[in-house]
């Protein structure tokens, strides 16, 4: 709740904002805040909303309560290749705009399908991804009907379920590997930082977004790839990983930081915004007002200084 997060599945089950019914709070100064679990409210400004994403600046949650399914008993999976990043975005927001009950749906460029399932042999071109929850009701015409219109809008060809087989199976191993990169090991030795930078925008502008950013990043950057995690009716998120390496590790923060900077200016000048779920945190607060602009962080110190006027909070 605090980074306003958004998991895997979450076009079909939704991110937190969306289950999140009731929740209790613990205000700086020892006040308890309240908001008991309905479906929806109009009761004046959603305080639930205010406090996800707030990432621990003005209260402390201490008990919540979620929206529940039913966990999938398993799933099936339709995977397609795309000849070029622009097929890729069309063949996912027909996807998408289809409501063909899809719960994951994900498209990789060419840099990160070869990272992802080049131990499946995949030899080029981008990846996009359908994972529908075994036994939903009438699965086999939604399937259809996915097949359809993604290839309608561009796909080459279906490349098999071992695609999304394989990502469900290993969808996490990202994390480890960061592990080996940037703890104690350094696998890669020093002068050597990795990271991901997640964005999100309108369709309209998914193309300029993933073209302005990735050259950005690739002017400092070693190696720059790129997925489409967590996809609307109205556009997408891109999520984007990086490596940058230097003579050491100060020369290997100044290019990572150019790369940020760079980066977040792109992303900017075509209207998106800086973070689809990992939140603000330090790294990003320098941008903040370029997209909330001064008004909106004075309201925000306003609110701040209204709930934690002695700043113990998270600042």
């Amino acid at each position: 709740m605090a980074a306003s997060s958004a998991g895997q599945a979450s076009t079909g089950f939704g991110a937190i904002e969306d289950v999140l019914l009731g929740l209790t709070a613990v205000l700086p100064q020892g006040e308890i805040v309240r908001c008991r679990p309905v479906p929806r409210s109009a009761a004046g400004p959603d305080l639930r909303r205010l406090l996800v994403g707030s990432e621990g600046t003005l209260a402390v949650v201490t008990e919540a309560t979620l929206a529940c399914r039913a966990r999938p008993a398993g799933w099936e999976w339709l995977a397609f290749g795309f000849p070029s990043f622009g097929s890729l975005a069309d063949g996912l927001r027909e996807a998408v705009r289809a409501e063909t009950g899809a719960a994951v749906i994900r498209g990789y460029d060419e840099a990160d399908a070869r990272l992802s399932f080049g131990v499946l042999g995949h030899s080029g071109g981008c990846v996009g991804m359908l994972g529908f929850p075994a036994g939903l009701r009438g699965l086999a015409d939604r399937k259809g009907l996915a097949c359809e219109v993604v290839l309608r809008a561009g796909a080459s060809g279906e490349l098999g379920s071992s695609y999304g087989e394989h990502w469900w199976e290993h969808r996490n191993d990202a994390v480890d590997t960061y592990l080996r990169i940037m703890g104690p090991d350094r696998a890669f030795g020093p002068g050597v930082v990795v990271d991901t930078m997640e964005v999100a925008g309108l369709w309209s502008a998914v193309p300029e977004l993933y073209a302005g950013i990735r050259a950005a990043l690739a002017a400092h950057s070693d190696a720059v790839g790129c997925h489409l995690s967590h996809v609307y009716p109205s556009g997408s998120s891109l999520y984007f990983t990086f490596l940058v390496s230097g003579a050491d590790d100060r020369d290997a923060e100044a290019r990572y930081l150019a790369a940020w900077d760079q980066a977040v200016r792109s992303c900017a000048a075509v209207g998106g915004t800086l973070t689809h779920h990992h939140g603000v945190g330090r790294l990003k607060s320098r941008f903040l007002a370029g997209e909330i602009g001064e008004t909106g962080v004075d309201v925000l110190r306003r609110i701040k200084a209204a709930l934690d006027p002695e700043g113990i909070m998270n600042p």
